[in-house]
C-alpha cells in the first residue's frame, strides 16, 4: 500500500506584476497559513517520508514551512522542475519514478495539474484543492510505476477554511 499526499501551494501574492509566475511569493496570508496546515497534517498523520516539489518560489516557501511539521531531512526533498505547470502524464512520470521503499509521498505543486491528478486517481474526488489545501490518496500498489488512472482511493481532503479558524487564516 501506497499513500499520496497532493498539496497545493500556500497563497501566493500578486503584488508585484512585474514577477515572471514562477517567481511570485507567498502572501502575509500564505505565510501564515502553511504551517497551520503542517500542524493539522502531522496531527493526522499525514506525515510523509518523501516530498517532491516544484521549484517555484511559492512552492519551496510552502515546502520550508511545512518540513519542521514532518521532520525529514531536507535530503528527503526533491526539487523537480516537470512538477511547475505539469500535466497529470508528467505527474505520473515523476512519481512512478519513486524508490519503492517510500510508502509515504508528498507532492507540492500547483492546480490545475494537481486537481486533474487526484480526480484521475479517484474518480469520486470531487476536486476543489485550494490553496494549501492537501488530499490523501491510498494506493493499494507496491510499486510506484504503477500508478495511474483509477488507481486509488481518496481518504480525505483537508482544505484550510474548513480545518481551520478565520482567526487562524488572517
Amino acid at each position: 500500500m501506497k499513500e499520496l499526499i497532493l498539496l497545493r501551494h500556500a497563497k501566493s501574492s500578486w503584488k508585484d506584476s512585474t514577477l515572471e509566475d514562477f517567481d511570485r511569493p507567498l502572501n502575509k496570508r500564505g505565510k501564515t497559513v502553511a504551517p497551520q496546515m503542517g500542524q493539522v497534517l502531522a496531527d493526522v498523520g499525514w506525515v510523509p517520508q518523501y516530498i517532491i516539489a516544484s521549484p517555484a518560489k511559492r512552492c519551496r516557501a510552502t515546502t520550508k514551512l511545512l518540513l519542521p511539521y514532518f521532520k525529514i531531512k531536507s535530503k528527503n526533498v526533491q526539487w523537480e522542475e516537470m512538477i511547475y505547470e505539469a500535466p497529470t502524464s508528467a505527474l505520473y512520470t515523476v512519481i512512478s519514478e519513486v524508490p519503492d521503499k517510500i510508502s509515504s509521498l508528498m507532492v507540492i505543486g500547483h492546480n490545475p495539474g494537481l486537481e486533474m491528478l487526484a480526480t484521475e486517481l479517484d474518480s469520486a474526488f470531487p476536486g476543489h484543492l485550494t490553496t494549501c489545501a492537501a488530499v490523501c490518496i491510498d494506493l493499494p500498489i507496491s510499486h510506484w510505476r504503477d500508478i495511474g488512472p483509477d488507481a486509488g482511493k481518496v481518504r480525505e481532503c483537508l482544505r484550510p477554511k474548513e480545518v481551520l479558524t478565520r482567526d487562524q487564516r488572517t
